[in-house]
């Protein structure tokens, strides 16, 4: 067995992941299988499910924990060994199967069998994560479940951990290996700013071209040949200190950059010093006359500056939408209001419900009680007295099993009702900025100008985010009451 772990934010984006084409997103993806789905009403509502009960937790920011577990090839196990494997999985990085909502898919449309859980890391009973540490070492610890189950099971042995990474080591070395040093590479924050803002990390966009300016053989003519594209380039320096690195950043729009060993292992710092010819070092070349001498030059060519005109003009071009921040503020109230109001309605429906199952009990207890007491009096003394109540107490069951098919059949009819309403209710976002940004997304004009401002707010703690406007719903109540 081969785990993979990760967290993110996003419950919908996870889940139709494991559910819908890559190609067509309204397409059931093919080879896919639900085979468990616990804590929760549905696959249709199981984002939104999810959402709400992570809402509860205000510290907890990437409430989405999202584990594969891979056979090796051709290993096949049926969905019951599956269910099992997963929860064992899953207690293993102490999420208790009972208290914590998650969703079991398996992949079958490739020659190695995998299942997929996406596990809400916040409990349904207590509104909290299991504790602190529980992720650490995450990946350590699927691994010990994994290699105990390997045995216990019979399945062969799949490598991974530091051992894979030993072999994919050995054979990037080998001549023709897959390491060239050459191919660009794009995180995952990269895509998700692209996908938002619509356009391409810089890296993809000019690749080529910065390829070429930083195979000058020495640092001057690097800075002038990336000068000519209208960039630049700046020191890096991680949280700590120790990392350092090379950034390519544009001179017209500083958040437009990217990492230089992004194009590539042979475009980082070290690779760049390896190749200068006079062996200089970026550091050296930093504090060198010379280097000053070459930005001077390059500020006269009016490079910098007819790039700056140009992006001004650009910018004063683009027309601003109106910001109605009143309006916006009443619409976010009318919702939370609305999702109240839903939710409390849920909850005074299924009340009645457990009241009206309650007197329907009680009822048939007496009524058989007293069919007892007179058919008791009327067998005493017959032979047939024992059989005669043997038929009694079939009856009575029978009685008993039609009047909780019943009760199902009308608390079903409920739930199904409100999982409708649930379906048609727009999201409840935890705060005011997520709010906003979903408004964003759908082309609300106002909300996009809002959203500008949110982003021009100085940081503190979470990068321009605002205070959260926490939406005071118990929704843990209804979803435990549904799943009784």
């Amino acid at each position: 067995m081969n785990p993979r772990y990760q967290r993110g934010a996003g419950f919908k984006g996870c889940i139709d992941y494991l559910l819908h084409d890559k190609e067509d997103k309204e397409a059931q993806r093919p080879g896919a299988e639900v085979i468990h789905c616990g804590g929760i009403g549905g696959v249709e509502t199981a984002a939104w499910e999810m959402r709400q009960i992570a809402n509860l937790s205000e510290k907890c920011a990437k409430p989405v924990v999202h584990f594969s577990v891979s056979l090796a090839e051709g290993e096949r196990l049926d969905p019951d060994r599956w269910r099992e494997v997963m929860r064992e999985h899953m207690r293993g990085l102490k999420l208790d199967p009972e208290k914590h909502q998650h969703i079991m898919v398996v992949h079958n449309e490739s020659r190695v069998q995998h299942c997929h859980v996406v596990v809400n890391a916040v409990s349904a009973d207590s509104g909290r994560t299991p504790g602190a540490g529980w992720d650490s070492k995450a990946r350590y610890k699927l691994g010990a479940v994994s290699s105990r189950l390997e045995k216990e099971l019979g399945l062969s042995r799949v490598i991974r951990g530091r051992e894979l990474q030993d072999k994919r080591r050995a054979e990037r070395a080998q001549p023709g290996g897959p390491g060239d040093g050459n191919q660009i590479k794009i995180s995952r924050d990269e895509e998700a700013k692209a996908a938002r803002t619509g356009v391409r990390p810089l890296q993809e966009r000019l690749g080529p071209a910065i390829k070429t300016a930083l195979r000058e053989k020495e640092w001057a003519g690097r800075e002038i040949a990336l000068a000519k594209l209208g960039l630049r380039l700046e020191t890096y320096a991680g949280p700590n200190g120790k990392r350092a690195g090379l950034t390519i950043v544009s001179m017209t729009d500083t958040k437009d950059r990217c990492a230089a060993s992004a194009l590539g292992s042979d475009y980082g710092l070290r690779a760049l010093e390896k190749r200068t010819a006079s062996e200089q070092k970026w550091q050296e070349w930093q504090a060198a006359p010379e280097r000053a001498k070459v930005l001077r030059e390059i500020e006269s060519a009016g490079m910098k500056r007819e790039e700056m005109r140009l992006a001004k003009i650009r910018q004063d071009a683009e027309p601003r939408p109106v910001r109605d921040r009143r309006g916006l503020k009443q619409e976010f109230e009318a919702e939370r209001a609305a999702t109240r109001s839903m939710f409390a309605r849920h909850r005074e429906e299924l009340k009645r419900d457990r009241d009206l199952v309650k007197s329907e009990n009680a009822a048939m207890r007496a009524r058989m009680g007293e069919q007892r007491k007179d058919f008791a009096e009327k067998v005493r003394g017959r032979p047939d007295a024992a059989e005669k109540m043997r038929d009694l107490k079939r009856a009575e069951s029978a009685q008993w099993q039609w009047l909780h098919e019943k009760q199902g059949v009308r608390r079903e009819f409920i739930l199904g009702r409100h999982r409708d309403e649930i379906q048609r209710t727009p999201p409840a976002e935890k705060t005011w900025n997520d709010w906003i940004d979903r408004r964003a997304k759908g082309g609300h004009a106002g909300a996009r100008a809002e959203q500008r401002e949110i982003e021009k707010r100085p940081t503190r703690g979470d990068h321009g985010r605002g205070k959260s406007a926490q939406i005071d719903l118990n929704v843990a109540e209804i979803f435990q009451d549904m799943m009784r």
